[in-house]
């Protein structure tokens, strides 16, 4: 019997402290701002990755070689974007992407960096209770 894992982000300060978002298992999600939300909604495909810019998409390219056992996007689904009601996020800030073999955050060519425990990254792995910082929003990581 397979198990499904789920990450959970929970706000635990910022605009829109005390919302929950729940990623599945083979779903990834990218985490922007609310007032971007007609450009941040359209699909990425695994085919042409659309939306991204070139240097987004050889960042996503880069992070699943080093994070993930998929050679390529393959997961099963895209999960809704999760957009912040904060102005120092950017439209397009960060994706995190859950698969089999692990939890993982990239930044997306934000202008403001992101950070887990405290710790500006570009990407990382992602364990449980970890501290996510994207502009002025704080997330802690809860895996099921």
């Amino acid at each position: 019997m397979t198990i499904t894992r789920f990450l959970d982000l929970f706000v635990v300060s910022g605009p829109d402290e005390g919302m929950r978002y729940s990623i599945e298992e083979g779903t990834y999600r990218t985490i922007g701002n609310r007032d971007a939300a007609p450009f941040a909604i359209e699909q990425i495909t695994p085919e042409g990755d659309r939306i991204l810019n070139p240097d987004q998409q050889e960042i996503i390219r880069t992070h699943i070689k080093t994070h993930s056992s998929h050679a390529r996007l393959k997961f099963q689904k895209r999960g809704p974007d999760i957009l912040l009601n904060d102005l120092s996020v950017a439209r397009m800030h960060v994706m995190v992407l859950l698969d089999d073999s692990a939890i993982s955050i990239a930044d997306l060519t934000s202008t403001n960096q992101i950070q887990v425990n405290g710790n500006p990254i570009k990407e990382a792995k992602l364990k449980e209770g970890d501290m996510i910082s994207i502009g002025s929003t704080k997330l802690m990581t809860l895996i099921g």
